[in-house]
């Protein structure tokens, strides 16, 4: 099946192995089994036709980090560094990464499905065709597995392709000790997110007061 796009105002781009912008002005596109097969101003008949109404064509944006998967707000942190608190002083104070992980664990699977539902749908509207979308609020084998099932769920819905990736190493839950927490994330979590295919890549934040390097190397 063949699909035209028309009434293209422009197409912006790259030309081709370089960094330089190519703009291509009131062009007509056509599309074969969902592949690009001919861009000129004029293409041959198809089957469908769609009318971009005047808007710009760009090649879809890939967001390489993102982490969706939560609920609730920490927006009042912004204005906390604004002032000059460092990241860890938050922390300290209750807020930052465990902050998120107490209000994940509280949600319900529907909770939770929405939040993260309504935090990647504005993604898609902006633009991005591909997002990394982490784990890493649960910090349970329970939550962690169940975060990375609800972005599979969510993958399965919306029209963006989710890339997901296992951070169990995001902070040291307050109920272990760090070496505890890294045998479980070794022992315990990968193996069975691995089994369950879950996640592409297995990501841990290496940061004075979370995770060395030796602790990164490990897992």
């Amino acid at each position: 099946m063949k699909k035209k796009i028309i009434n293209i105002s422009k197409i912006i781009t790259f030309e081709d192995d370089s960094d330089k912008l190519k703009i291509i002005d009131s062009p007509e596109v056509l599309i074969q089994n969902d592949k690009i097969i001919q861009i000129n101003n004029t293409v041959e008949d198809c089957d469908e036709i769609i009318n971009a109404e005047k808007c710009i064509l760009t090649p879809g944006f890939i967001d390489s980090h993102s982490h969706p998967v939560f609920v609730g707000d920490r927006s009042n942190e912004f204005q906390m560094r604004l002032k000059g608190i460092s990241y860890n002083e938050i922390a300290d104070m209750g807020g930052g990464i465990i902050s998120s992980i107490k209000m994940l664990r509280k949600s319900s699977d529907d909770e939770l499905y929405e939040s993260t539902f309504n935090n990647i749908k504005p993604f898609i509207f902006n633009g991005t065709t591909t997002l990394e979308a982490k784990s890493g609020y649960g910090l349970t084998t329970r939550d962690e597995i169940r975060s990375l099932e609800i972005l599979k769920k969510v993958n399965d819905i919306l029209d963006i392709d989710i890339i997901p990736t296992f951070l169990g190493a995001h902070a040291v839950p307050p109920e272990y000790s760090k070496n505890d927490y890294v045998n479980i994330i070794c022992n315990e979590m990968i193996p069975e997110i691995s089994k369950r295919n879950l996640a592409v890549f297995c990501d841990v934040f290496c940061e004075e007061g979370y995770f060395n390097i030796d602790d990164s190397e490990k897992i």
